[in-house]
């Protein structure tokens, strides 16, 4: 069997899951979109340092003409899916004019899936074989040209397709 490695974090009673991008507590999955989920993952993965906002509008929006006021009703957007108060923060730190910080706890997991060995031999098993026929047809006679007498001409192709495997 081969393994594949996806790394996890659990914020408190929180998860994040970046491969399959859920965010939930417990059994119950909390919507987040996309841009939020993004920040929300790079603040807990910066969270040694202090990200400025022109950081994070950069990372997101790649310098598009967008007012900070869509980077802060994002946050918002996080501490609403965190229970998190502004005035009192678990998780997100802010300081004004300057960025945002992760504060709250973090434990990092390392998860192994394991792939199943035949899915793997089926995929290594495949072979493709293209085979090409053509079908002559003797052209009419009025057609014939006087050098030869018995010319030939292609009709139609028929390809053919099929796929072995390596076991057969």
């Amino acid at each position: 069997m081969a393994a594949r490695t996806s790394k996890r974090y659990r914020l408190g009673n929180f998860s994040l899951d970046p491969d399959k991008q859920e965010f939930g507590s417990g059994e119950r999955k909390i919507h987040l979109t996309n841009k939020p989920f993004q920040v929300l993952l790079y603040l807990v993965e910066h969270r040694g340092r202090m990200v400025s906002r022109g950081e994070l509008l950069d990372q997101f929006w790649q310098g598009q003409e967008v007012y900070e006021e869509t980077l802060t009703k994002c946050v918002g957007a996080i501490r609403r899916a965190l229970d998190d108060q502004r005035g009192h923060p678990r998780y997100i730190e802010t300081r004004y004019g300057t960025g945002y910080r992760y504060i709250g706890p973090v434990e990092e997991q390392i998860v192994r899936e394991e792939t199943p060995a035949v899915e793997i031999m089926q995929t290594r098993g495949l072979k493709v074989v293209i085979e090409e026929e053509e079908i002559q047809q003797e052209m009419p006679a009025n057609e014939i040209s006087p050098v030869r007498t018995n010319q030939l001409r292609p009709h139609f192709k028929t390809v053919a397709a099929c796929c072995l495997s390596a076991a057969s």
